[in-house]
């Protein structure tokens, strides 16, 4: 597939000569490019989706054990390294073989997956507040959370509509012991607050919104990557 360039437009779909391009530009800004439907992370294959903001992420939790990233198989632990724990510390049935919630990080694995990403996830990075922010107004606003939200999952039927396939499903998280397995997903951002605790945005069983707040980096919460671009 070859690059196009054009001087009008930002176009839905392009071909040419019965090619399909890789990639439109205007001048030397890139203004389309084909949504990938797969990425592949630490080995692993996940889906991905375009949402309003403009920008491609991944579609499900990230569920990826880098060499040398501390995750337990038994007891509370509280640190100040990379650390990711499995729900109820069993991959089977909540990593990417069972319920897809994924792994549970820590900020410091999530700053180390940012620092390492040329290595980790080339062409992919942890997402930053204002990034999350942008897909919250391409929703509408913060309210509009469960446009976000899985279609099932969630306690007392506090399902959304899943309308862009982001697909966000209550994975819990892990603070000192695990919970809110049906309640609660927190995404981790690349964002600080302050020397002890950075921004996360968070959606919960009984409201519609989509929270931003600040945690404790010892607290362990889900990670979705955006594309680079």
């Amino acid at each position: 597939m070859a690059d196009i360039k054009i001087n009008g437009a930002t176009p839905s779909a392009f071909y040419y000569g019965g090619t399909a391009a890789s990639a439109v530009y205007y001048g030397s800004v890139k203004v389309w490019e084909p949504t990938p439907t797969t990425a592949v992370i630490g080995n692993k294959t996940y889906p991905t989706v375009r949402l309003p903001d403009g920008h491609v992420w991944l579609a499900v939790n990230l569920d990826y054990a880098w060499t040398g990233l501390s995750v337990p198989t038994s007891g509370a632990s509280s640190v100040t390294t990379p650390q990711a724990m499995y729900y109820n510390y069993d991959e089977a049935t909540y990593g990417w073989s069972g319920s897809q919630r994924g792994l549970l990080y820590n900020w410091y694995a999530v700053d180390y997956l940012q620092t390492n990403r040329a290595t980790l996830c080339p062409g992919w990075h942890v997402p930053t507040r204002d990034e999350f922010e942008a897909v919250c107004t391409g929703i509408g606003d913060w309210t509009h959370g469960d446009k976000l939200k899985s279609t099932s999952g969630w306690r007392d039927n506090g399902n959304g509509t899943d309308d862009y396939g982001f697909a966000a499903y209550p994975s819990g998280v892990y603070s000192g012991g695990f919970g809110s397995a049906t309640a609660q997903v927190n995404f981790w951002t690349q964002t600080t607050y302050n020397t002890t605790t950075s921004y996360n945005f968070y959606l919960a069983y009984n409201s519609p919104n989509f929270y931003s707040y600040y945690s404790n980096d010892k607290s362990q919460y889900s990670v979705r990557l955006i594309k680079d671009y």
